[in-house]
């Protein structure tokens, strides 16, 4: 079997001509290897079945010699991806806003269901029938739940009881602030 050399090609490749486009000058030249459409030196190839027309007038140079800066090229890839961004932002805002009665439920359980399936998964790795497991793993967040409010509960009512006659104080005073202040809020 022969070794390929640069003047021997691999049989599997094809000889493609393409126009290289550049700075005025116009040139056909024909490759051995597949082109990936990008030459080495930075410059577009632009096959000769898609040339460009002159333009007649010469105002638009750059298309004139089938050229396109690369400063401009990555601006316009940029460009574009940000406002696909922006866009499915806004999109996902906007759905989140309409349903957002379901989502924050939903939500809630999810976080619920991710913070207690690690204790059901113990459960049922110790040999635990899954719906046991489940219901004790509810049934310990629960207890776990309602005996911190019942710890907790006396304390803040406590608090509240001591706080309640400076919170109306305090609702007065922004009140007339309020309508004193040179926003006219009547």
């Amino acid at each position: 079997m022969k070794t390929p050399t640069a003047g021997n090609r691999e049989p599997d490749t094809q000889s493609t001509d393409i126009q290289v486009v550049g700075r005025g000058t116009q040139s056909t030249q024909s490759h051995g290897e597949p082109s990936n459409g990008e030459p080495s030196n930075g410059e577009l190839f632009v096959p000769s079945a898609t040339r460009i027309p002159d333009n007649p007038n010469g105002s638009i140079e750059l298309l004139r010699e089938g050229r396109i800066p690369a400063w401009l090229r990555t601006g316009g890839s940029a460009g574009w991806r940000f406002l696909v961004v922006v866009g499915v932002v806004v999109v996902a805002a906007s759905i989140v806003m309409r349903l957002r009665l379901v989502l924050l439920p939903m939500i809630l359980g999810l976080m619920i269901a991710a913070a207690l399936s690690p204790p059901a998964r113990w459960l049922m790795r110790h040999g635990w029938p899954n719906l046991l497991a489940t219901l004790t793993s509810f049934l310990a967040a629960g207890t776990v739940v309602i005996g911190g409010g019942w710890l907790v509960m006396p304390s803040l009512v406590e608090g509240i009881s001591e706080i309640g006659p400076s919170l109306g104080d305090g609702y007065v005073e922004v009140r007339t602030w309020l309508l004193a202040s040179p926003l006219g809020l009547s």
